[in-house]
């Protein structure tokens, strides 16, 4: 007699990123298309970046933007993406209009936009 296993839920994580990690990119775009979530967008575009596949990761990220356009996530991989381009006056341009985007930045956000601006914390 067969019986239903049910996972829990950090079971059911540790499942799929070792599906994920086993198929690779190809199976990531695959889950991206099916759930679009800000975090499978941001697992697919840092996976292309570190591949050196920024085109591809420019594409993601301008769908998580277009889908997700308030996610600190999305503008901070975007940051990276310019970074790691080195696309200097595209950094200095993002940092200086982050107070304009209406995004909620959490501490590790403004600690890189502190970073990236020159900034010192004297505290």
């Amino acid at each position: 007699m067969e019986e239903n296993v049910v996972l829990t839920v950090p079971a059911q994580r540790a499942y799929l990123l070792v599906i994920r990690t086993a198929l690779g990119g190809v199976a990531l775009e695959k889950l991206t298309a099916l759930f679009p979530t800000p975090e499978n967008y941001a697992e697919l575009a840092q996976m292309q970046m570190e591949n050196g596949a920024f085109d591809d990761a420019d594409h993601t990220l301008c769908a998580m933007e277009a889908q997700f356009p308030a996610n600190e996530s999305a503008w901070l991989l975007r940051l990276q993406f310019h970074v790691r381009q080195h696309h200097g006056e595209a950094v200095h341009r993002m940092v200086q209009a982050a107070p304009d985007t209406g995004i909620y930045f959490s501490k590790k956000g403004r600690e890189q936009i502190r970073f990236w601006s020159g900034e010192t914390r004297t505290s």
